[in-house]
C-alpha cells in the first residue's frame, strides 16, 4: 500500500462550491498546512503565561471537545462546513459580538473542539482596548500588570487564549492537551526525517558526481 505524502494531508479539497469565493478560500489558506498549527502553538507558547480560575470555553453548554453537531446547535445563523483531512473539520461563521463584525473559525480534530478564533477587522486602537479589557475583567480581575503582546491566559485545564495583532486582531482560544497536537507532533517528526533524508542524498549525490 502506497502511503499518501504527508504534506498533502491538509490540502482543502472539499469547499463546496457555493461558497467558493474569496472570504472562504482566503480563510483556508491559512490552514492549509500543518505548519500553520504549529505557528499558532510557537505563538502561543512564546508568550508568558498567566494563570485565570476560571475555565476557557466557547460557551458555558461548549467546550473543548465538544462534538460538531453541538457546536452547530449553538450557532444561531449561516454556516458553512469545510472538511479538510480526513479526521479534522473546520466550521467558518460570520457573527457580531459587542457589536463588532468578527469571523468565527472552529477546528474539530476526530470531531471534538480543539481550537477557535475570532477575527476582526478594521479596529480602531481603542476597540482594541476595549476587547482586551474585556478579556482580562473576565479572566484575570482586571489585572493592570497583563499584556497580551507578552502574556497568554491558561486555565487549569491546559486551555490557552492569546492575542495576535498584526494584519488583523484575532484571539485564539486553544486547548493544547488535544490529541490534535500529538498528532501534529507526529507530523512534524516526519517531516523532519524526510527532511535529513532529503538532505543526506543531496550530498550524496555531489559526492558523486563533483
Amino acid at each position: 500500500m502506497i502511503k499518501k505524502p504527508i504534506t498533502t494531508l491538509f490540502n482543502y479539497k472539499t469547499l463546496y462550491p457555493k461558497y467558493e469565493h474569496y472570504y472562504y478560500r482566503n480563510i483556508l489558506k491559512m490552514y492549509d498546512k500543518p505548519e500553520t498549527y504549529s505557528g499558532l502553538v510557537d505563538l502561543c507558547l512564546n508568550k508568558k503565561e498567566v494563570l485565570t480560575s476560571k475555565e476557557i470555553y466557547f460557551s458555558s453548554n461548549l467546550k473543548f471537545n465538544y462534538t460538531i453537531k453541538k457546536a452547530k446547535k449553538n450557532i444561531f445563523s449561516k454556516r458553512v462546513t469545510i472538511k479538510k483531512i480526513e479526521n479534522t473539520t473546520i466550521l467558518l461563521h460570520k457573527t457580531r459580538i459587542g457589536g463588532y463584525p468578527a469571523k468565527l473559525v472552529m477546528h474539530f480534530y476526530q470531531n471534538n473542539l480543539f481550537l477557535f478564533n475570532y477575527t476582526f477587522s478594521n479596529l480602531s486602537n481603542n476597540d482594541k482596548s476595549i476587547i482586551k479589557n474585556v478579556l482580562k475583567e473576565k479572566y484575570l480581575n482586571n489585572n493592570t500588570q497583563f499584556s497580551f503582546s507578552k502574556n497568554r491566559i491558561v486555565d487549569s485545564l491546559g486551555n490557552h487564549i492569546f492575542i495576535e495583532d498584526d494584519v488583523y486582531f484575532t484571539i485564539n482560544y486553544i486547548s493544547l492537551t488535544d490529541d490534535f497536537f500529538k498528532m501534529l507532533n507526529n507530523i512534524k517528526e516526519e517531516l523532519e526525517i524526510k527532511k535529513k533524508v532529503r538532505k543526506e542524498l543531496h550530498k550524496k549525490e555531489l559526492y558523486n558526481n563533483l
